[in-house]
């Protein structure tokens, strides 16, 4: 209101990382949500830890303030060191679980508390996953909000025992929905509840949109340049259709914050994956095309066929070209309302 008053009975507040710390001096929030920490933004945000410091100095000024967080994260489990109201998601070992970590790097190598070596049983993605310290004991914690059952082939999950279908079947789309189910819980709402009101949930945030490129259907995957870990994760979920596809990659401008042309973390990002996928064609487009056309010459991908084109609005028109090929598009915030001005968005409807 004008007064400064909210009608609600609760908010949900998503607070940019750098800010936490200045916001919630004035904003005193009883619960806290934290899902993850990647490189994301490397010219802002310098490194993880770094980032880790500033969310801990935010949630530091509200320590009777409940805490949901994803404990499959070393970084991020270290938040509930020594704090009461401390609730822990994440997910089981399940059949798309590696040995080893599928990314470039490894942001949490070693233990946050001591630096040794950290020990993994296995990875998720990333560095999340069932990681233990032999040297100081620090480990996954209990999981109180467990994805016990994983079949993203089916569309399916299990939480705590309550199935849920899936709309969109990504690992990363399943710890989205594994801390909205926590955060529900923890306050009070049921779980069959919960888990209906999850059943086959639909984003209507941008993340994942249909559209129509001529007589092709399209899916574009919102990603985030600067955040390796985000293109891995719609990488993930494009190489395990089974359909042949072709893939549109648009990066045109870096950042929508600032300016910035460092395109360094290309090369984080694992495009290997697609060697051994069903695409079989690939559409590298925008300012930055060239850019990532050096990226795909260190790339064995002998069978697909490669275009580079810089300029958007002929690049609209390539995959508008008739094809029996499933078409994808990966691109970022700052980028997707370039995609959308040239093709036919289409609105997102509830099941």
């Amino acid at each position: 209101t004008l007064s400064g008053r909210v009608k609600g009975d609760a908010v949900v507040i998503e607070s940019d990382e750098r800010y936490a710390r200045y916001t919630f001096k004035y904003i005193k929030p009883t619960h806290f949500v934290i899902t993850n920490l990647y490189r994301d933004q490397l010219t802002r945000n310098a490194h993880p830890f770094w980032i880790y410091n500033i969310i801990n100095d935010a949630i530091s000024l509200i320590p009777e303030a409940t805490l949901i967080l994803n404990g499959d994260d070393p970084i991020i489990r270290r938040f509930g060191l020594g704090r009461p109201n401390v609730y822990y998601f994440g997910m089981a070992e399940n059949k798309y679980s590696r040995k080893e970590t599928d990314a470039v790097y490894n942001d949490c190598y070693y233990c946050p508390v001591c630096k040794k070596k950290l020990t993994y049983s296995f990875f998720h993605y990333s560095h999340l996953g069932d990681y233990c310290c032999d040297n100081c004991g620090y480990k996954r914690p209990k999981i109180d909000f467990l994805v016990d059952g994983m079949d993203l082939d089916n569309n399916k999950i299990v939480i705590n025992g309550k199935e849920i279908g899936l709309e969109f079947a990504s690992r990363y789309n399943v710890y989205n929905l594994c801390s909205a189910f926590a955060v529900c819980s923890v306050i009070g709402v049921d779980e069959k509840l919960i888990s209906r009101s999850l059943n086959d949930f639909i984003m209507k945030n941008g993340r994942v949109v249909r559209f129509r490129a001529g007589d092709n259907e399209g899916i574009l995957i919102t990603s985030k340049h600067e955040n390796s870990t985000s293109y891995n994760q719609s990488l993930e979920y494009v190489v395990s259709v089974k359909e042949n596809s072709e893939l549109l990659i648009m990066v045109d401008a870096v950042s929508r914050k600032y300016y910035t042309a460092e395109t360094s973390w290309l090369w984080d990002i694992s495009f290997e994956k697609l060697e051994e996928s069903n695409v079989k064609k690939i559409f590298l487009c925008g300012k930055y095309a060239y850019d990532l056309a050096v990226r795909f010459e260190v790339i064995n991908l002998p069978e697909i066929e490669i275009s580079v084109e810089p300029d958007l609005d002929k690049m609209a028109e390539m995959i508008k070209f008739p094809t029996d090929l499933r078409l994808f598009a990966i691109t970022c915030f700052s980028d997707k309302d370039k995609l959308y001005s040239r093709v036919e968005v289409q609105t997102p409807t509830a099941k």
